[in-house]
């Protein structure tokens, strides 16, 4: 399987999806797969119907059998069917789980994705584009190994694999993250990827269930039974040790007003905690007394790795706020890294 990122990915459907080819996707529960395609599709300017096959039975998709008066048979169109006939701007069938359908169901559908042809009924195919995702076989999501013909349907099957730097700016451009949240992975990236399909009732972390913690932390929650729900114990157990260190952080509104006098932290994880706040407040504005205390920053780790990460989240998240001489300036001086 040829593994993907989100942001390749992205790139990826934004040529896919107008030229009305076939792509299927795998990925872990909770990767977010659903998200990058809905959003990459909204992009487009495309509609999407978000259809679970998982749930659907083979006649909503060849018909279900109808007499007619000389004992003939034939299948009327219902359902997903009678909507897609009526759709008069592109859209995108999102199949998604396509794994957990039985394979009568998946057998249905592969005369759709194949020309959109029910009997004499015709989808108009020009305004469809068919997209597949499921998890893996070993996900334990009930997943079915899927039919051959279907997957050779498809102009290429991808993993999503999942990517700290993207889910990172994501978090930062969505603003759907609470701040600490964003700092603590940069901190402790292995957190937001360590998926444990298990019979026990708990939950490993992935980017749905820590989306899920800083939710619950964004109403004040930090009872580490609560956040152990969510993400399990040892997430839970680190991200509140993480908090007591970014209490004792320079503000950032301090770092934006004397950016020449304010403290540099002296351990990884409140450096990573100041990136965080400097990318979520960056402006076009405030961006040349960024980069004077990133550059201080550098010089006390005795590296650039933190100034370079935080002015390419910078870039991807809140790329406003580089249209200006001093970003031009950075930029200039650290051509080595921005290649």
């Amino acid at each position: 399987m040829q593994k993907i990122t989100p942001s390749r990915l992205h790139a990826l459907l934004l040529k896919i999806l107008p030229a009305r080819y076939i792509i299927a996707l795998m990925g872990t529960p909770g990767g977010g797969k659903t998200q990058i395609i809905c959003e990459a599709a909204i992009e487009c300017g495309m509609d999407i119907i978000l259809e679970h096959p998982s749930i659907a039975d083979p006649t909503d998709y060849k018909g279900m059998p109808v007499q007619k008066k000389d004992g003939s048979c034939y299948f009327a169109p219902i359902g997903i069917i009678q909507r897609l006939l009526k759709i008069t701007k592109p859209t995108v069938v999102f199949i998604d789980d396509l794994g957990q359908a039985p394979h009568a169901v998946q057998a249905a559908l592969m005369q759709l994705l194949h020309g959109g042809r029910l009997n004499d009924v015709q989808l108009p195919m020009d305004k469809i584009t068919w997209v597949i995702a499921t998890n893996g076989t070993g996900d334990r999501a009930a997943v079915q190994a899927i039919l051959e013909p279907v997957k050779s349907r498809c102009w290429s099957l991808l993993e999503l694999q999942v990517d700290v730097n993207d889910w990172c700016r994501w978090a930062y451009k969505s603003g759907r993250v609470a701040e600490e949240v964003i700092a603590f992975i940069r901190f402790k990236p292995e957190h937001l990827d360590k998926f444990e399909p298990t019979r026990d009732w708990k939950n490993s972390p992935c980017p749905r269930t820590v989306e899920h913690a800083s939710d619950l932390f964004r109403l004040g929650i930090t009872d580490k039974d609560v956040l152990a729900g969510a993400c399990g114990e040892a997430w839970a157990l680190d991200f509140l040790s993480f908090l007591r260190v970014y209490k004792d952080l320079p503000s950032i509104d301090g770092i934006l007003l004397e950016p020449t006098q304010a403290i540099v932290p002296s351990t990884i994880g409140a450096r990573w905690a100041v990136s965080s706040g400097l990318v979520k407040r960056a402006s076009k504005e405030n961006l040349s007394r960024i980069c004077t205390y990133l550059k201080r920053l550098s010089t006390s780790a005795g590296s650039r790795d933190f100034e370079v990460m935080t002015m390419k989240d910078i870039i991807k998240s809140k790329p406003e706020a580089t249209q200006c001489s001093a970003f031009n300036q950075w930029a200039s001086d650290n051509d080595d890294v921005m290649s």
